[in-house]
């Protein structure tokens, strides 16, 4: 489980799959959140998308290819820092409002991959940060505006 003033996230997992109820809260000024492999305390490769923007998806550091190994394989939609198709943008998410995510781990054979074993962390990010619109490049730092992070707690 996971707390904050934005979304209050559950989840259930094994080596194989992550069943994840988040219950959003306060939206507007978010431009993404995620779940993490937990490296140390520090975020690892992102697992699970819960919401992102349109901010996020033009950002410059997030979206950076092959950004998100070692769980990046061909066939995962999170081998970039760029949500993959279906995850709901922030200006449509009603709050408050709760979505379940059912999250496969696609590197089941994988040992570099951390999954879940190490833990995991919850990031919610802002919008301020540059951003790439048709090759020419906002104002502002490539940065992750990060708004809100805390590990997940066994319950």
């Amino acid at each position: 489980m996971a707390k904050s003033i934005y979304a209050d996230v559950y989840f259930k997992a094994n080596s194989y799959v992550m069943y994840v109820h988040i219950n959003y809260k306060n939206v507007k000024d978010v431009g993404a959140m995620h779940i993490h492999a937990n490296n140390n305390g520090k975020p690892g490769s992102i697992l699970a998308w819960l919401a992102t923007s349109d901010e996020w998806q033009h950002g410059v550091d997030q979206n950076k290819p092959n950004g998100n190994k070692p769980c990046c394989i061909k066939s995962n939609p999170n081998c970039s820092f760029i949500a993959p198709n279906g995850i709901p943008f922030v200006n449509s998410i009603r709050t408050p409002s709760t979505q379940t995510f059912v999250i496969y781990n696609e590197n089941v054979n994988c040992n570099a991959c951390p999954w879940i074993d190490k833990g995991t962390l919850f990031f919610i990010h802002g919008k301020v940060f540059q951003q790439n619109y048709d090759n020419h490049l906002t104002l502002g730092k490539p940065n992750a505006d990060i708004l809100y992070h805390t590990p997940f707690f066994k319950i």
